[in-house]
């Protein structure tokens, strides 16, 4: 079975109020569907997700949320429809906590689980990795041009992941937790060592999202937004150098400052 199309075209009256004219044209509206991944036989959550690249979207929720600890642990994934089916060595604890996820929402909130400070799984971030600010910003600019869907569309976020200043992965979702869960989880399908990555996206950076980056070692995370206090203070607590505000010639580095170079 197919997947489902990332946007489709819709009629829109759009009105100009200042020259008090309007038109009726067709333009690209951004698509969200459930996308169910089942691990060792237990359904364990429904993303609303946009339709494509949907096994990295599974393997990195799986990876990020700390469910599965290593990409080795995987033995096998396969999909039909909008279900993806995942077999691997977890354990029960993990397998267990796992059920509290139930339904989450593109405003990324879980029907039954009630966020990341209910779950002190604090991963510690350890990498000597440097990177120039000057390269910073040339991988925003790199992602902005890569994120067609957004603007056709003007609903999405983009994520990436560089390695040695090249981008090794890209993803773009109507969830700003999905973009990074599938570039995350091309990564692992790649075999790509994340100590030495760089994370770039769109959306601003609550804590929910900082630990998903600082679960599979990732030392940077940058974004063209701005950050939550609760980042913030997931970042100092991880050890994970937060970049917000990445845009034009600027940037505020809010935790471990030693790993961005002027």
């Amino acid at each position: 079975m197919s997947l489902p199309p990332a946007s489709v075209r819709v009629k829109v009256r759009k009105l100009n109020i200042a020259t008090k004219s309007e038109e009726t044209v067709e333009e690209d509206v951004a698509v969200e569907s459930p996308i169910e991944i089942v691990l060792n036989g237990t359904s364990i959550a429904t993303l609303l997700a946009t339709p494509d690249q949907i096994e990295e979207l599974s393997m990195g929720f799986l990876l990020d949320e700390g469910i599965v600890e290593s990409k080795d642990q995987f033995v096998s994934m396969r999909h039909s429809g909008m279900t993806v089916d995942v077999n691997a060595r977890v354990a029960g604890t993990h397998l267990e906590a796992s059920r509290d996820f139930g339904l989450i929402l593109t405003s990324c909130i879980s029907s039954r689980h009630s966020g990341p400070h209910e779950r002190p799984d604090w991963p510690n971030v350890r990498s000597n990795y440097r990177v120039r600010a000057e390269d910073i910003l040339e991988m925003i600019r790199e992602l902005t041009r890569s994120s067609v869907q957004f603007a056709r569309t003007g609903a999405m976020h983009s994520a990436a992941i560089f390695l040695g200043n090249v981008m090794r992965a890209f993803a773009e979702d109507v969830g700003r937790h999905n973009a990074i869960d599938k570039v995350i989880g091309s990564s692992a399908k790649q075999g790509i060592d994340l100590a030495e990555a760089v994370l770039a996206t769109t959306g601003r950076q609550p804590a929910d999202l900082v630990l998903k980056t600082a679960r599979v070692g990732i030392p940077i995370s940058v974004s063209m937004r701005g950050p939550i206090h609760s980042g913030i203070v997931a970042a100092e607590r991880t050890g994970l150098t937060l970049v917000c505000f990445a845009r034009g010639r600027n940037m505020n580095v809010y935790t471990s400052h030693e790993r961005v170079i002027l």
